[in-house]
């Protein structure tokens, strides 16, 4: 059973820690996926995550669509808020020196990715019924499993003069997974793990942590086919 937040205060450096560029996914204590439903031909799973009590999600879905238009839309960050479910702003405070070196080839699978370094973002969400959550995160765009990229955000304990009037600070991380099945279809993993900062329960923010996932995923499609 899921315990509700029963207090706020626990140290941001404590919970995260500093970034490694380990993959979201890499400790196997933190997630056990449950296949939770299939939602308009997307997987939905979720999992309950012990350092906060309510529930990772990941959603996955085969698009079609060439991976670069999608690599494109994640790396254009200004543009969220048109496809981000609920994102109210986001905007890049450092960015690598030389961009990640991505190469797709000609049967529309990818070379290794290069990893040149992180972008630093501020990112604010609305998250209706609570107020609006806030976070600086470092994204890093890595090579991934089986010729798929990935591309990993993980909010980070700095900046705090950067909070917006009257929006509380969240710890975020996640990513995405890319993996080009050929020249027109990629399959895309999304994994969204929020603690929000609140006391209110799980049954009250899981909801919005899922519709969050679904949302962006449908997004992210559909702002890639007119790219």
């Amino acid at each position: 059973m899921k315990c509700p937040r029963l207090a706020l205060g626990l140290s941001l450096a404590l919970c995260l820690g500093i970034w490694t560029g380990v993959r979201a996914d890499t400790p196997a204590a933190r997630y056990h996926w449950e296949n939770d439903a299939v939602e308009g031909g997307m997987r939905v799973f979720t999992s309950e995550v012990k350092d906060h009590g309510y529930d990772a999600v990941k959603v996955v879905s085969t698009l079609p669509l060439a991976v670069q238009p999608l690599l494109d839309a994640l790396q254009n960050f200004s543009d969220y808020p048109r496809w981000y479910h609920n994102a109210a702003a986001v905007s890049e405070l450092s960015r690598p020196s030389t961009p990640p070196e991505v190469h797709v080839l000609p049967d529309g699978k990818l070379q290794p990715v290069r990893n040149n370094g992180a972008w630093l973002l501020l990112f604010v969400q609305h998250t209706p019924p609570l107020s609006d959550r806030w976070a600086v995160l470092r994204c890093a765009m890595l090579p991934g499993p089986q010729g798929s990229v990935r591309f990993e955000f993980q909010s980070q304990p700095t900046r705090p003069e950067l909070a917006p009037k009257g929006a509380e600070r969240m710890q975020l991380r996640g990513f995405w997974q890319l993996t080009p099945l050929d020249r027109a279809r990629t399959t895309v993993a999304f994994v969204l793990d929020v603690d929000p900062n609140t006391s209110a329960p799980a049954f009250l923010v899981d909801p919005i942590v899922r519709e969050t996932a679904v949302k962006t995923l449908r997004g992210l499609q559909r702002v890639a086919t007119h790219r």
